[in-house]
């Protein structure tokens, strides 16, 4: 509903806090040199123009959403209108290019493509190898034409259900240094993926948790997975969370304003 919607931004915005109150040198080099930054790199006007058409092409497509991510369903929409409602904002992405870029991870995993403008955004900085996965065949077709639109040969689009991918997918894959998690957004999905994929990552493999104050749900989700036991850095970032292994540093959690 709405007004508990409004009520966890409230909450975020009473709790957060800036640079001056974080006193783990990882997360304040994190905030200072990553997440407050917000310059401009030459590959993201390229990756908007993309965004630009999709936002003015009418074209009717088969839009069956398997997750939890659209409150209304209908067989057939336009790439605009999931273009409106499905990808992220541009200064979202350009987040995920600089911590990408910081992180250096070698292989990202993301769960929930929509029209692959999240997957750019992950695969330009560095050569990366991307796996996507999308549920929805129209949308697959879509997301790989924009990633050869951009040459960005590092992108893999998977089509189909987590489910159904993750299994085998896993295996090929060995290590995930940088899960982004976009996918079903109920609580008891985003748990069992990680479980999933949690012997596939490492004391240095960031989460990357998207739209975290969605639903009361999801805010759940957040919570319990920030309060895990493996996880010992969790960073609140408004609509993003990040959750850091990090064995070695003392169990900490930070609201930090954006």
């Amino acid at each position: 509903p709405m007004l508990a919607r409004i009520g966890l931004y409230i909450s975020y915005w009473l709790r957060a806090k800036g640079p001056n109150r974080v006193h783990s040198p990882f997360v304040f080099s994190l905030y200072t040199d990553v997440i407050l930054p917000d310059n401009q790199y030459y590959v993201f006007d390229a990756i908007e123009k993309i965004r630009t058409k999709l936002l003015e092409n009418n074209t009717l497509i088969s839009d069956s959403d398997p997750g939890a991510g659209s409150k209304s369903n209908p067989n057939q929409k336009s790439v605009r209108s999931i273009a409106q409602s499905s990808l992220l904002s541009p200064k979202q992405g350009r987040l995920l290019f600089r911590l990408t870029n910081y992180l250096q991870p070698k292989t990202i995993l993301e769960l929930g493509t929509s029209l692959g403008i999240s997957a750019l955004y992950l695969a330009k900085p560095t050569s990366a190898q991307v796996h996507t996965i999308e549920g929805r065949p129209s949308l697959v077709k879509l997301a790989q034409q924009n990633a050869k639109l951009l040459h960005a040969q590092n992108i893999t689009v998977h089509s189909g259900r987590f489910e159904e991918v993750l299994p085998s997918l896993l295996p090929q894959l060995k290590q995930v240094d940088m899960l982004y998690l976009d996918g079903n957004h109920t609580f008891e999905a985003t748990l069992r993926y990680f479980e999933q994929i949690r012997p596939y990552m490492h004391s240095d493999t960031v989460i990357i948790m998207d739209d975290i104050r969605w639903s009361v749900d999801m805010m759940k989700a957040w919570l319990v997975l920030s309060k895990h036991s493996d996880i010992h850095v969790s960073v609140d970032l408004q609509k993003l969370g990040l959750l850091f292994f990090r064995p070695s540093q003392v169990k900490e959690h930070f609201i930090l304003r954006v």
